[in-house]
Order: C-alpha cells, then structure tokens, then sequence
C-alpha cells in the first residue's frame, strides 16, 4: 500500500466511522468443530423472500476460510453489554472459544450464550470485493434475545449501547 492509498484508506475509515452501524459476532466451526469468529459491523438484510442477509468479512480473517468451510454460520446481534466480547472476536489471534459462553445447538450452529437477536444462515453465495467477501446468508432460523435489552452500535470509532427507551421511540 504507497503513502496515498493508507491516506485515503484512513479518510475513508474516517468517514464511514460517522455512520452508525450494529455490531454482530459473526460464528461457524470448522471440520474440527472448533469455533472460529469475528465481529462484524458490516451486515445488512437483503431479502425477505427468500429470508436472505449479507456480512462482509476481510478475506485476511482467520475465520473466513471456516465460515466457508461447512458453509453454516451464526449471526449474533449483540446487546448493549457486550462490548467487551465485540472487541475480544476484533482483536486478532487467540482463542475464540474462551471469550464467552457458547455452545452447538440443535441444528449444528454454535451459538453464543447472550446476545440481542441471533440469525442462524447457510450460505448462499459469495462475492469478492476489493479486499472483503460478501457472503450471503439464507436465514434458517431466528431467535430474539431477553426483551428490554438494547443492542450494541458503533460510531466513530467506539461501542456504546443504546437503552431501550430509545430503540422504542
């Protein structure tokens, strides 16, 4: 990367930090079953039928080549006290079964102990983007997380909550 692409890399970092975003754990295991995950504030809803989402993940992450593995993965919508884990999954190496509690469900996903909403997808399709891939999820399952919780967003840089009160106005 030469001097004027880190420079437009960090005003463009800069200025996408003044749109407010979600923030999501984004969950798969690989052939092993070990857990593989990473935060995410890249998400979006595509469709609602089909049921389809997208996430975009840096094609550098240790965890894209699990996500693609099984071709399963679980979106956790995160609650406003769960920044601590958000920035744990950021952060790179280590282990990312010892960050919080998780386990398999039913249906093969492995899931995070808490979280605001959680999305269980197959994936659908990928696409290459610069630097990321957009992977497409088709929604299998939705679970929402305990009621008068409010979710974790990100702006400018930082994870704050937001309460309930105003995600109700």
């Amino acid at each position: 990367m030469n001097a004027s692409t880190a420079a437009e890399s960090s005003a463009l970092r800069r200025v996408l930090g003044r749109f407010v975003t979600g923030v999501t754990v984004v969950t798969a295991l690989d052939g092993e079953g070990n857990l593989h995950g990473l935060t995410a504030n890249s998400f979006t809803p595509v469709s609602l039928d089909p049921p389809l989402v997208l996430v975009c993940v840096n094609l550098r992450t240790r965890s894209y080549g699990a996500l693609l593995q099984k071709g399963r993965f679980a979106i956790h919508i995160l609650s406003r006290e769960q920044g601590a884990i958000a920035r744990a999954f950021a952060s790179s190496g280590g282990d990312r079964a010892g960050i919080c509690g998780w386990q398999v469900n039913a249906r093969g996903y492995p899931i995070l102990d808490k979280y605001h909403a959680v999305l269980e997808c197959r994936l659908e399709r990928e696409h290459h983007a610069g630097d990321h891939a957009i992977l497409i999820g088709r929604v299998e399952n939705l679970v929402n997380g305990a009621e008068g919780d409010g979710p974790l967003v990100f702006y400018g840089g930082r994870l704050f909550g937001l309460d309930e009160a105003a995600c109700q106005a």
